[in-house]
Parts: C-alpha cells; sequence; structure tokens
C-alpha cells in the first residue's frame, strides 16, 4: 500500500529529533561527565584516558576524571597516580589534592596523597603547582639555593616536592630531594631513604591485605631508611 502522504516527513523529523537528542546528550556528557576509578589493597591499574593521556594507580588509590572542551581535571581523593599527559598546550591537564592544583600541557609527573603531605614527582617535562589561597590561585613558591622560586621553576626531572594537604605551605617546609626510592613502580620493593614513619606506614599499607601498620603520633615524624617488600 502507498504511504501516508504526511508519514514520511513525520518519520524523518521524528529521526532528526532522536539524533539531536543523543548528540546533544553525548556532548553534555562529555562536557560535565564524571568518571571515577579505584584500585583495591595490593592492585595496581593502568587507565588509558579519553584524551590518549596514560593514568597509572597505585594500590589503594581513587581518583575522579572530569573532561571539558577547555580543561582536563582530575582529583587524587587518596594513594598515588602517576600520569604520562597527551599534549594539548589549549585544554591544560589538572590535577587536584589538597589545596594544591598541579597544571601541565604535556609531561610526565606522578601526585601521592600522604596523611599530612602532598608529594608531586617529575619524571618528564614541567609541572606548576598552584596552591588556594582566600584571594584566589596563586603560584606555591619554594627556596632553593637560597632563592625564592616557584615550584615550576625549582622542580626539575628525577625529583619531588612535598607540600601540605592543607593550611599554608609555612606549616611545613617544602623540601625538593630526588624522588623517593626512584620511580619504583610496579615494584615488589619499597625503598626508603630517611623518609618519615608516618609516610612509611601509609605506603606500606597500600599493600598489606591483613595487618596493616598503626604508628603513634609522637614517633610519626622519626626516619627510617631501607627496603621492603610489598605486602610484608
Amino acid at each position: 500500500p502507498s504511504p501516508i502522504p504526511w508519514a514520511r516527513p513525520m518519520l524523518w523529523a521524528i529521526a532528526a529529533a532522536l539524533v539531536l537528542t543523543l548528540s546533544v546528550g553525548s556532548l553534555l556528557w562529555w562536557q560535565g561527565g564524571r568518571d571515577a576509578y579505584r584500585t583495591g589493597i595490593g592492585e595496581r591499574r593502568v587507565i588509558a584516558l579519553a584524551d590518549g593521556s596514560r593514568l597509572s594507580l597505585d594500590a589503594d588509590s581513587v581518583v575522579t576524571v572530569a573532561f571539558t572542551a577547555q580543561r582536563r581535571n582530575i582529583v587524587l581523593e587518596q594513594g598515588r597516580a602517576r600520569f604520562k599527559v597527551a599534549k594539548d598546550p589549549l585544554r591544560p591537564f589538572a590535577v587536584r589534592s589538597g589545596r594544591n592544583v598541579i597544571v601541565a600541557t604535556g609531561t610526565e609527573f606522578s601526585v601521592e596523597r600522604l596523611s599530612r603531605e602532598i608529594r608531586v614527582a617529575l619524571f618528564e617535562g614541567h609541572v606548576a603547582v598552584l596552591r588556594d589561597t582566600p584571594q584566589g590561585q596563586t603560584n606555591a613558591i619554594v627556596r632553593r639555593d637560597g632563592r625564592r622560586l616557584t615550584v615550576e621553576r625549582a622542580l626539575t626531572p628525577g625529583h619531588e616536592i612535598g607540600l601540605p594537604v592543607s593550611g599554608t605551605i609555612g606549616s611545613i617546609s617544602p623540601a625538593i630531594g630526588p624522588i623517593a626510592g626512584g620511580e619504583g613502580w610496579g615494584a615488589e620493593q619499597i625503598s626508603f631513604t630517611a623518609e618519615t614513619l608516618g609516610a612509611a606506614a601509609v605506603r606500606m599499607n597500600r599493600y598489606a591485605e591483613r595487618r596493616r601498620i598503626a604508628v603513634d603520633p609522637g614517633v610519626a615524624d622519626v626516619r627510617i631508611s631501607g627496603v621492603f617488600n610489598v605486602g610484608d
């Protein structure tokens, strides 16, 4: 039978509306959606992000990822994550943890959240570290060789810096030094060189499925060195 004269235009209109709805829905999801990634005790994961960047998650870690047309935003909620960033100068790659925002356009670095400190380790390229203040975000300033420098200028590949999770930078003394234990990603041992007992316990506990280490606050700042099997 011949089609009803008004049926074909209506079907085209319905199809067009569905395509538009799906396109708008996909755009809104891409612009405002969030993805959460996590690892359990002793688990490690490598995730390929939508922009071509690579995210490596250490054990017992949680991150959320939200990409927009203007920015690539990541929040490290706990643990440690390493990023190999796909270059896109027009869309900064920003990782937030505590009151610190680490910004890169194309580089490789890691961010680790400890109980009182954020560690930023740089493997390649450059990163800027911004701090939240009542006046807005400002560059984190550190002293190196007697000079006041931004972290971007002071931090070089193969080194890391420790910054407070909250409060002012003056609440601890930011130190720049060689990356603790080398790169250490995927290794079956963790090495410490003059590391605080509190930070060492946090790292060891990411692999401790049964007996977790509890540290008395009175000895949390005691420094230790050594090499330990993960999960032991």
